[in-house]
């Protein structure tokens, strides 16, 4: 998703761009007369406007990706979207680790998330929020580098050039197999790759919507 814009004509959004811009040209070297005609076209400012917000954004799409996680083990729900329903995994974590011990808490808000030119301003920011009606998933998200990124981006961990996340081969804790799921056959699979891995079943609670980790 792009990033939406406020409208300029906003004072507050107006200043706070007027100085991000200006501090811009002026680490070009642009000539104050080329600055003060930039700054005093109303056109050229919405313009500049929408492509430096939509460059931000476009530079983090080259430069991360994203990983999404939730501490929610047994939730009927994400069994169902994100694990065909009931028949997939789950993979489960230690957060003792770089990797995972960075990830971001996702943000949930009625409104779309709006580029700002605030000096304090993270854009990262965008990345991290979604629509409330997704908040009982309590998500986190990692945000790896891609091998375009440059020294400079803060985060140490990456991604392979198949865009798999590298981490700490302890770091995966157990594998948590759906009640729908072949569970010997995927056991087995997994015992050939990893045989010192915890493996637990999902299980339908009789009585209630439920689900039990076993």
């Amino acid at each position: 998703m792009k990033p939406l814009i406020k409208d300029l004509d906003n004072e507050i959004i107006s200043r706070e761009y007027l100085e991000c811009l200006t501090k811009a040209v002026i680490e070009n070297n642009m000539s104050k007369e080329a600055m003060d005609r930039a700054l005093n076209d109303a056109s050229f400012l919405k313009y500049m406007s929408a492509s430096s917000a939509i460059a931000h954004w476009n530079f983090f799409e080259e430069n991360f990706r994203v990983y999404c996680l939730s501490p929610k083990n047994d939730n009927l729900l994400m069994w169902s979207h994100y694990a065909d329903k009931h028949h997939g995994i789950c993979l489960e974590f230690e957060t003792n680790n770089i990797v995972f011990g960075s990830a971001w808490m996702v943000e949930y808000h009625d409104e779309y998330p709006y580029h700002s030119w605030r000096s304090d301003y993270d854009p990262i920011r965008l990345a991290l929020t979604k629509a409330t009606c997704w908040k009982y998933e309590e998500e986190y998200r990692i945000l790896p580098k891609t091998n375009k990124a440059d020294e400079k981006q803060q985060q140490s961990f990456f991604v392979d050039e198949c865009n798999k996340l590298v981490f700490p081969r302890q770091a995966l804790k157990s594998i948590i197999i759906g009640c729908k799921a072949n569970y010997d056959e995927i056991k087995g699979f997994i015992y050939e790759l990893r045989p010192d891995l915890s493996v637990r079943k999902v299980l339908m609670q009789h009585h209630h919507y439920g689900l039990d980790i076993k």
